[in-house]
């Protein structure tokens, strides 16, 4: 996974794990079961990328179980005491045997090889070779392991090409579009601007991947970033979980309210539906803001209350039958 600083990359990283973790798609790609991910975050506290999983709708608590996370510390720390031993590959063979992991998350692999630095050789050695044997070496441990395996390697910025039979990977140069041959996909990350498939938005983001995993030979799009820092055209995972839980949410409540309540809290709702008040407050703080009804009825929230529904006019009606059934719900 290449791009150059700060393009995007680890919030991308952040939805690919949310779906892993829940069984959902990301960018094409479909998980079909609920994944055990080993994460080492190497670049940034695990604190983030949590915050990055929680973006997209997904509780890491309610997945605890599934997730492992190795952050900068942990490794330094084992490769000041396993360096004599092993070297990093060796040592991350091990953690994929012990974990069993279904999908690992490296950002980014160089990093680890630095922490190391027990082999003389590689420090001979150009970047060039560097990213290919890294590269290499992963994609062989994550079919001896029966695992995805997504690193980063870090890009320049790409070059102005021309606008007849446009290559995006070789306007990056051969230092990356070359390890498309060692890798199952190499998926690139840019800003629009530099592509005649491209159109100029500053919101946007183009993604072009090559690799042996695509049938059909390369293959772009173009996802949106959002304000909340997510982007959207990601995949399926997000709308279904989204819109699933917060149904369940709101039928707590009116029935609740039809039992003889005044309010609803969302600790309450998270007991009852066994997920954390943070899923609760977000999801139901997102359907208020949205304006949309459910049962005709408008939901509001009262600070140290919780949540009730109130007659809404009947106008707002339609709203109400597009939340509960929208056209394009695979669940609909």
């Amino acid at each position: 996974f290449i791009g150059r600083a700060k393009i995007g990359k680890s919030r991308i990283l952040g939805s690919i794990v949310a779906a892993a973790l829940c069984g959902g798609d990301a960018l094409g790609f479909k998980f079909l079961k609920e994944c055990k991910v080993l994460a080492l975050t190497l670049e940034e506290e695990p604190a983030t990328l949590l915050e990055r999983i929680r973006a997209y709708a997904v509780e890491p608590t309610e997945h605890d179980k599934q997730l492992h996370l190795i952050d900068e510390r942990l490794a330094l720390k084992a490769a000041k005491n396993h360096s004599e031993d092993h070297d990093w590959t060796a040592w991350l063979d091990l953690m994929l045997r012990q974990f069993k992991p279904d999908l690992v998350y490296v950002d980014t692999a160089i990093k680890m090889r630095m922490l190391w630095q027990n082999d003389p050789a590689y420090r001979t050695k150009n970047i060039t070779e560097q990213d290919y044997q890294n590269a290499s070496w992963l994609d062989q441990a994550a079919q001896r392991h029966k695992c995805v395996i997504v690193s980063v390697i870090h890009g320049s910025k790409r070059k102005n090409a021309p606008q007849h039979n446009f290559d995006p990977f070789e306007s990056i140069g051969t230092t990356s579009w070359t390890l498309a041959g060692c890798t199952g996909a190499l998926v690139l990350m840019d800003k629009p601007g530099h592509n005649p498939l491209e159109e100029e938005d500053d919101g946007q983001r183009v993604f072009s991947v090559r690799g042996r995993y695509m049938p059909h030979g390369d293959t772009h799009y173009v996802v949106q970033s959002n304000a909340s820092g997510t982007f959207s055209n990601l995949g399926e995972y997000h709308h279904v979980i989204a819109s699933v839980r917060t149904q369940e949410y709101l039928r707590m409540v009116l029935e609740a309210q039809q039992q003889g309540a005044d309010n609803v809290t969302a600790r309450t709702i998270a007991a009852l539906s066994g997920r954390s008040e943070r899923t609760v407050h977000v999801l139901l703080k997102k359907f208020i803001e949205s304006g949309q009804l459910f049962e005709g009825q408008r939901l509001e929230a009262k600070q140290g209350s919780g949540y009730r529904f109130v007659q809404a006019v009947a106008s707002r009606k339609k709203a109400s039958d597009d939340f509960r059934r929208p056209a394009d719900d695979p669940l609909s």
